[in-house]
Order: structure tokens, then C-alpha cells, then sequence
């Protein structure tokens, strides 16, 4: 931000206006997408689950500190080397099963770890394996391991260790952001390129 401010010669303020912009499009072209071009995965393709404590927020209440997490649940398809990401209120699986429905193809292997929530998957049409993490990362009878999306993991949140100290409430369009990136800017000049297209579709 700073270095933006000083080449440009306008205040950091400015900088900071101009990027929220910038990230509210790359949330509005993502929601704009159809459906289709979201899904992951299909028959004979593996795509990996799992949750993540993306956030931790700490509240002084009286006497009392609390802790307030926030967390997100992620779709990594090893084929196609891209995912999604959503936060989510709760981890159970009336709330994780409907995400996979909506972002996972029917026919899909999904490899997950052990949580409970996932024991169903193979009712909705998906082929599933588990990995149980507290015996191996990798099982080694099958080979089915989560460390794709382990990796993208761990992608997003240098993403929002970079913007440490940013406002909570824009962490969502952070993460918009590094979706958006992986789809239509992962090299500088696509990214110009097609920020600008996509700003041009509504203005």
C-alpha cells in the first residue's frame, strides 16, 4: 500500500478505497458465474474436504476474554488444481453435505479425513475415502491422503497473513479475492487485463 501510494502520489487512503473496489468486483464476478463453471470434480476425478479455523477473534467482556472462531470449509479438485472456499457457521453435516452437493459433481471420489460429518457422502453419490489423520497423513493401503487441500490451505492464509491487521469484516472479500486470482489472475498481466473486463460487464 504504501509503495502504491508513493509511485502514484496519492494517499493512502485513496489506495486503500481502490482496493476494496477491486476486491468487491472479484466477489462480483465469482457470484456472477453460472453454476456449472463453479463445480468441481466428476466422474473418475478426486477432489479433497476439509475444514479449516480460518479466523480467531478475540472479545474483552468485563472481566472475561472470549474467543470467537470462524471457520471455513474447502473443496481443493486435484485434477483442475483449483477449489473453493466457504465459510461456515457450523461443521455438521447438515451444513457441510449441502456445499459439497452444490460445488461437487455426482461421480466424484472426495478423500476426506475422519470427521463425522462426512460419513454420508457415499449416500449422495459420490464415492468416498477417508484418511484418518491421527494414525497417517498418507493411509498407506489405499493411498488416500488430503494434503491438496491441506496445500491450499495453507495458500489462503498467507494470503491473509499478508493483509494482517486489515478489518475482520473484509476477510470474506480477501478470500474472494485469492479465488478470483486463481482462476483469471495468476500471472500479473492476465490479472489487469481481466479485472478490467470484468469491471466493464456492469459499469
Amino acid at each position: 500500500m504504501s509503495t502504491t501510494s508513493t509511485t502514484l502520489g496519492i494517499s493512502k487512503k485513496t489506495v486503500i478505497d481502490f482496493y476494496n473496489f477491486i476486491r468487491e468486483e472479484c466477489s462480483a464476478k465469482l457470484l456472477r458465474l453460472p453454476m456449472e463453471d463453479k463445480m468441481l470434480g466428476g466422474e473418475g476425478q478426486i477432489v479433497e474436504i476439509d475444514e479449516s479455523l480460518m479466523i480467531k477473534r478475540k472479545y474483552n467482556r468485563g472481566r472475561q476474554r472470549q474467543q470467537h472462531n470462524e471457520w471455513v470449509f474447502g473443496m481443493y479438485d486435484r485434477q483442475a488444481k483449483k477449489g473453493w472456499i466457504k465459510f461456515v457457521q457450523r461443521r455438521d453435516k447438515g451444513t457441510l453435505i449441502p456445499i459439497v452437493n452444490d460445488f461437487v459433481r455426482p461421480g466424484t471420489t472426495v478423500h476426506s479425513d475422519g470427521w463425522a460429518a462426512y460419513n454420508h457422502l457415499g449416500e449422495h453419490g459420490y464415492t468416498h475415502r477417508v484418511v484418518v489423520h491421527e494414525e497417517n497423513f498418507v493411509d498407506p493401503i489405499t493411498g488416500v491422503h488430503t494434503q491438496g487441500v491441506e496445500a491450499y490451505w495453507s495458500r489462503a492464509k498467507r494470503k491473509l497473513k499478508a493483509v494482517y491487521g486489515s478489518r475482520l469484516h473484509t476477510v470474506p472479500s480477501y478470500i474472494d479475492e485469492f479465488l478470483w486470482r486463481e482462476r483469471y489472475g495468476l500471472f500479473t498481466d492476465d490479472a489487469f487485463t481481466n479485472i478490467m473486463a470484468h469491471i466493464s460487464e456492469h459499469y
